[in-house]
């Protein structure tokens, strides 16, 4: 009979890891997946505005010019610095030049073909940079969407997810988990001790 209880209080203290296991994994997720999505509706609104304003303008497609842009500057300035999620955003051409970013410091730095930016996933939507000029020294994930005007391709926007921010944030949620599951593993183990 003790055999039987003690194997059965295993089984509930295994369940209950997997159970934790499993909730962390899948709250990481769909928390990155939360955060991308905002990231992701900010860029789409910032190419947007990038895009609507060469066609208006009808000149040649330089990328260059959307420095000029005091829309742009002012988002930046109001909008990346006040958010702690957000590590950077960036305009960067076609060639790898960074045209805009909103460390003015990082302006005209080359990102080069074998940085991790260019690879991208079949989302378009993010991959960890660590040791690129867009990052200055962070580590990010980094959201990226297309600019094009036409048919042509300009060159891409870039939004940085601090990926020390979300760490911090992913390890609360996590400890979180743990207490809960904590709680009821003591719990049912309790009733079973009482009732033996």
């Amino acid at each position: 009979a003790y055999a039987c209880i003690c194997l059965s209080l295993l089984l509930v203290v295994l369940l209950g890891i997997w159970g934790v296991f499993r909730d962390v994994r899948a709250l990481r997720e769909s928390a990155l997946d939360k955060e991308i999505s905002t990231i992701r509706s900010h860029a789409i609104r910032t190419v947007s505005r990038i895009e609507h304003s060469f066609e208006q303008e009808a000149a040649a497609l330089e990328l260059a010019s959307i420095r000029d842009d005091a829309w742009i500057r002012r988002f930046w300035e109001r909008v990346v610095p006040r958010e702690d999620r957000r590590s950077y955003a960036a305009i960067v051409a076609r060639d790898g030049t960074v045209v805009m970013h909103s460390d003015p410091e990082i302006e005209s730095a080359t990102v080069s073909g074998n940085d991790p930016i260019t690879t991208q996933r079949p989302n378009n939507a993010m991959l960890p940079v660590i040791d690129n000029p867009l990052a200055n020294g962070h580590a990010a994930y980094d959201v990226r969407l297309p600019i094009e005007v036409g048919s042509e391709l300009l060159g891409h926007y870039h939004a940085g997810i601090d990926m020390v921010w979300f760490e911090r944030q992913s390890r609360d949620r996590r400890w979180q988990i743990i207490r809960r599951w904590s709680t009821v593993i003591a719990g049912i183990t309790l009733v079973v001790m009482m009732a033996v």
